[in-house]
């Protein structure tokens, strides 16, 4: 009689029936409703400025929670540099580099210059999405689980401790108020009429999610307040002061150097090096003819703002503004 041999392989219970961890990934997005509900202008903070305050809300929708933890090793400044704590399927974890995020021992706060993200767009006809006109962002915040969000099942609350560990739990929502600071954009300068409020969490991807692109969010607003400090800018004016600062008209120097410029979403000043896209308004200083070229002479008339110190939009002269 032949014998049957039976070979039992040993593997982990989990391993051989579920093959590898699963990641519980977070999916961080915006909750655009708290800012529609909760905004103001406000003129009082910094004198002569305009400033939106809004309230902003970051849901964790994803099938795992968000945790951020300081590894103890040293950053810049007296901070620490701080992982992305992955749990997995299994009950592991496991742990990546999160970016550009470090703790600050000293408030207990995460800091991180490109957490989260805010401009101020055009109204393009037919509701589209045109350039920045204005930006803003927090690099200081504590990252917890503020309140449950409408509508989803929440898990475990995670909340900042002051040992360096940070996190939004699965149907948790981290509010930043109306209240605190740099919860605002600077819109000084703007004219009345219809803008898109723009809101964008973790826009250089240091943080790994089940979802990488529902990161963004807009609402409209209408600015017709005529309490306001209304102004236009020379499109060098990028913090809308009223006057060009050493360097910024370095800045336009670089343009007229390069010979010609395009447009740029991810620029201080909307424009880079280049001739693919003209989709935008030129910049002020071309406009001797526009044609996406600094002059020598329009480069001279931008010093010449520069060396006076101030300036206003005046419809008069070639470039319209007087000094």
């Amino acid at each position: 009689m032949r014998r049957m041999i039976v070979i039992f392989l040993a593997l982990p219970l989990a391993q051989a029936w579920a093959g590898e961890p699963v990641p519980l990934l977070p999916d961080l997005i915006f909750s655009v409703q708290e800012a529609i509900d909760r905004n103001e202008i406000d003129t009082e903070m910094i004198p002569g400025r305009t400033l939106f305050r809004f309230e902003s809300s970051i849901p964790n929708l994803g099938p795992g929670p968000f945790i951020l933890e300081s590894n103890r090793q040293p950053g810049t400044n007296g901070r620490e540099l701080v992982d992305q704590v992955i749990q997995r399927d299994n009950l592991t974890t496991t742990r990546r580099d999160a970016g550009e995020f470090q703790y600050n021992p000293n408030n207990f706060h995460m800091e991180c210059f490109d957490w989260v993200a805010y401009r101020v767009r055009e109204v393009l006809p037919g509701d589209g999405v045109g350039e920045i006109l204005r930006s803003g962002q927090k690099a200081s915040v504590r990252i917890t689980s503020t309140r449950t969000h409408p509508g989803t099942t929440a898990g475990t609350r995670i909340l900042a401790n002051t040992s360096g560990r940070h996190g939004i739990g699965v149907g948790w929502t981290d509010i930043y108020g109306i209240t605190l600071e740099p919860q605002w954009i600077d819109i000084t300068g703007l004219k009345q009429g219809e803008y898109w409020i723009e809101q964008e969490v973790d826009p250089r991807n240091y943080i790994l999610e089940s979802d990488e692109s529902n990161n963004v969010v807009r609402f409209k607003i209408t600015l017709d307040d005529a309490s306001q400090p209304l102004f236009e800018t020379h499109r060098a004016d990028t913090g809308a002061f009223g006057a060009l600062d050493l360097g910024e008209i370095l800045r336009v120097i670089q343009l007229y150097n390069a010979g010609v410029h395009q447009c740029a979403e991810d620029t201080e000043d909307g424009y880079a090096i280049g001739s693919d896209d003209t989709d935008c308004q030129p910049h002020t200083s071309d406009y001797a003819p526009e044609d996406w070229s600094i002059s020598l002479s329009e480069l001279l008339r931008a010093l010449q703002i520069y060396a006076l110190g101030s300036y206003e939009y005046c419809g008069e002269g070639e470039d319209g503004i007087c000094i």
